[in-house]
């Protein structure tokens, strides 16, 4: 590690690391953005100077990662890191998905207040969905209340809350493993909001009745614009098929169903939704076409 500016940088609010072999030792009192991009050198013990650099932060508010490589385990322990004013992170394009656990296992974040975006977590020669399984659950997901499964700008999954933010890129993940990542704690503050497009490429009718089977609480689903009449149907389906012995529905606790520009959707297909719904107990309250 060196010092910058002889460790003298009292006003420093914003700094950007490209391509270095070493990271800054200074202690930033005033440090609000950094940006660490390219430390992907194979001989280098990077998370622990890396943790050193942010225990020197005390009011960082943004914080971005991206390609970087810790080869072996580190060779010193992490220590955990609070990191109380931080409201964006991102990281991306690690070596392996092991460095965002490990990261995130080690910094304390805000409750609420606070956006994360992880993106382009796969290489080409570095397919090892291993990690999502150890992915750590945040305190600030219990207040995620809305989730968004789209390709609008390229695959995407949002989760949105009152204050908070989960953003995952371009993943390459089963939906098992997506869900892994994105099961609520019901008893604390579960999901209520589902978004979906129909080129969401993950979603068959399986794997949907598996994403609602796992959102018990959800009260909206809006299906948005683009959708196809087959991906209206696998919808409508998924809302009507019956469970078990006791014949119950998914989504029981569902009120709204919005199936924006809406062009093809069956209208005979709607009318018997709507008809199970209500022999079953599970009403809707608005449907919005």
């Amino acid at each position: 590690m060196q010092l910058l500016f002889a460790g003298q940088t009292p006003r420093l609010k914003k700094l950007e690391l490209r391509g270095t072999r070493w990271l800054a030792a200074n202690q930033f009192d005033s440090l609000t953005h950094l940006q660490i991009q390219g430390a992907d050198a194979n001989d280098w013990d990077f998370m622990p100077e890396l943790f050193v650099v942010l225990s020197h932060c005390p009011v960082l508010q943004e914080l971005f990662l991206s390609m970087f490589r810790q080869e072996d385990p580190p060779v010193s322990a992490l220590p955990i890191v609070t990191l109380c004013h931080l409201r964006r992170l991102a990281i991306g394009d690690p070596y392996e998905g092991d460095l965002i656990n490990m990261f995130l296992s080690h910094v304390s974040l805000p409750e609420d207040g606070v956006a994360i975006r992880l993106f382009d977590f796969y290489h080409d020669y570095g397919n090892d969905n291993e990690w999502v399984e150890e992915c750590p659950h945040l305190s600030f997901m219990d207040t995620l209340t809305t989730v968004r499964f789209s390709t609008m700008k390229g695959a995407e999954v949002i989760m949105t809350g009152p204050s908070s933010g989960l953003r995952l890129e371009n993943p390459v993940l089963s939906p098992g493993e997506l869900l892994h990542i994105l099961r609520p704690h019901e008893q604390s503050c579960p999901l209520t909001e589902l978004w979906l497009d129909d080129r969401w490429h993950m979603l068959d009718d399986d794997s949907l009745c598996e994403l609602l089977a796992h959102m018990p609480s959800l009260s909206t689903i809006v299906v948005i614009e683009g959708a196809s009449s087959v991906w209206f149907s696998t919808v409508i389906d998924a809302l009507c098929r019956q469970l078990g012995a006791a014949s119950t529905l998914l989504c029981q606790h569902l009120t709204t169903l919005h199936l924006w520009l809406c062009r093809s959707a069956l209208p005979i297909a709607i009318v018997d939704l709507l008809d199970i719904r209500v022999v079953h107990g599970y009403p809707l309250e608005r449907l919005i076409i």
